[in-house]
């Protein structure tokens, strides 16, 4: 034991003894830390209640000056730090002022005791306890900080679950409320009374290419990864049409935009067109641009219903072929005459197989919606 240690064992019961002084001083310290932060405007931004300060200065120092006398600690003492670590982060105080102001109970302490001082001894038993006080501090001041970022780990997790039941809610709740909407919203920091674009990627990666494109023009994004694909929600912005805003921001990308902007209870909607043309792989892809392809292959889906519905009741019908190729063909033209010229047969052969087409399938080639159906259906698949 060097000559410093001794001194300082010799200093200790003097040095219990002006700490025993301090703890009677409880109040005059949080006064004192109250003053120095300026009643929460300095560091804190007076974000805390005045009551909250009070109340947390007075355990800090009460916290202190147990570790300094090193006395047992009740459980609430002792999870203190931790306990108002966690809430300054969710009072979204930054942890650097958060620390800042801890560390003024040091000065603060330390003024005190030199008051508490009598002679030059006791500044003598001060200064060779300097680095335990400052020891006691930092410690504490390390028990708030994980405190604060423990908390921060569970608000930034318990963030992400948020926005991501907000995300569902606008881009697939169906039975989502206006109320669930303004939620959401609020949640994901976006207007619930404005109107957005609705995108979609067919890649991941190509949603944060759009989203990056959209910010340069200053226009507000959200995100949504969904099915290895991205959908997006994107501010109104310049564009005329959505042919200008796919040309401007999914060039070179497989993607869509939705026709028009919509409200947030039209997204879900909006989606499911939007993620329709995705599925066609074409870049920059829009209803306008795309309806052919689109149309094709959602007909393509039901395509055996729909033929079912015409071919099934002629099924054991005598000369059934000859009644399909004489309806499509009449179907084509629109006129018996001209269909009997085709077939090079008689106007009433052709007349007679359409009257028997109809009985059978109770489909009337009069209308010109069931003509429609009847030419899709009879086309030849594929």
């Amino acid at each position: 034991m060097d000559v410093f240690d001794l001194d300082r064992e010799h200093s200790r019961d003097r040095w219990r003894s002006l700490l025993e002084e301090l703890a009677e001083l409880e109040e005059q310290l949080s006064v004192e830390f109250m003053e120095q932060i300026q009643r929460g405007a300095r560091y804190y931004d007076g974000i805390p209640e005045l009551q909250d300060l009070w109340d947390n200065a007075v355990l800090a120092f009460r916290y202190l000056i147990t570790a300094l006398l090193d006395r047992p600690m009740s459980e609430d003492l002792a999870s203190f730090p931790a306990g108002v670590g966690a809430r300054r982060a969710r009072q979204r105080i930054s942890l650097e002022n958060v620390s800042s102001a801890v560390r003024t109970d040091f000065p603060i302490i330390w003024s005190v005791l030199l008051r508490c001082a009598r002679d030059r001894g006791d500044l003598v038993v001060l200064a060779l306890h300097t680095e335990e006080l400052w020891s006691v501090v930092d410690r504490f001041v390390v028990a708030i900080q994980r405190g604060y970022l423990d908390e921060s780990l569970i608000m930034a997790r318990s963030d992400v679950i948020e926005q991501q039941r907000s995300l569902a809610t606008i881009f697939t709740d169906t039975t989502a409320t206006s109320a669930d909407l303004e939620h959401a919203a609020l949640v994901l920091g976006i207007d619930n009374d404005a109107t957005y674009w609705v995108l979609g990627t067919a890649d991941e990666d190509d949603m944060g290419t759009v989203a990056e494109r959209l910010e340069r023009r200053s226009i507000s994004v959200v995100e949504h990864a969904r099915y290895g694909g991205g959908l997006l929600l994107a501010g109104t912005g310049p564009w005329l049409d959505d042919d200008a805003l796919a040309t401007d921001v999914l060039d070179g990308i497989p993607g869509a935009a939705h026709p028009r902007p919509v409200t947030l209870s039209g997204v879900v909607a909006a989606t499911a067109t939007v993620q329709m043309l995705v599925s066609l792989g074409q870049e920059a892809a829009t209803l306008r641009r795309s309806w052919a392809g689109l149309s094709i292959r959602q007909l393509a889906t039901v395509e055996a219903d729909l033929r079912d519905v015409v071919l099934g009741p002629l099924e054991g019908v005598p000369d059934r072929d000859t009644i399909v190729k004489t309806v499509l063909a009449y179907a084509n033209t629109g006129s018996f005459a001209a269909t009997s010229a085709a077939l090079y047969c008689h106007r009433n052969t052709v007349l007679n197989r359409v009257r028997k087409f109809e009985e059978v399938t109770k489909i009337d080639l009069r209308h010109p919606r069931s003509l429609a159906l009847v030419q899709l259906c009879l086309l030849p698949p594929g």
